[in-house]
């Protein structure tokens, strides 16, 4: 079994078209999970899943590691 928990990232400001995501990193407390993108991006935000072999209480103890790149809406 995997299990995974979901973080909504929402951009510091709008992009002009859907940005490209990457997620490197999603760690709950001292575990090490796949950290992935969640859905299509929109323009304002994108949902960053991570995925475990064990069970993790999903706290706020996460660091998340990603990064947009595209271009801003001016």
């Amino acid at each position: 079994s995997l299990y995974q928990g979901t973080r909504t990232w929402t951009f510091p400001a709008t992009f002009y078209a859907r940005p490209a995501v990457v997620c490197t990193e999603f760690r709950w407390g001292t575990s090490a999970s796949w950290g992935t993108v969640g859905n299509i991006p929109t323009t304002t935000n994108v949902v960053l899943r991570g995925i475990d072999i064990l069970s993790r209480a999903t706290g706020t103890d996460t660091n998340i590691s990603a990064f947009a790149i595209g271009r801003w809406n001016a």
